[in-house]
């Protein structure tokens, strides 16, 4: 790890805490963002592909349901590092 690092002394700049309530009002937005995309890919294939655009929707929507169900019964953590080296693995093979 120490291998490309640089001979700088590290400093710290200044520091500022924000309320808790002001990340929740982008978590929100973020939630909203996802329903209207998802709805519009749905609204897409459906319209597009006729009764398969419908078949898909809903294994879509099963698919979703059984890995929220999963994650719940056995917490499941995810980083961007973990969906990255997943990623990674499944494309080389």
């Amino acid at each position: 790890m120490n291998a490309g690092r640089l001979p700088v002394p590290l400093t710290l700049g200044p520091q500022r805490e924000f309320p808790a309530s002001l990340g929740q009002g982008l978590i929100d937005k973020s939630i909203l963002a996802g329903i209207i995309g998802i709805a519009a890919v749905m609204l897409f294939m459906i319209a597009y592909y006729r009764v398969p655009g419908l078949v898909a929707c809903f294994s879509l929507l099963y698919y979703g349901v059984i890995t929220l169900a999963l994650y719940k019964l056995w917490p499941v953590t995810m980083t961007l590092e973990g969906i990255a080296v997943l990623c990674s693995q499944w494309v080389w093979q």
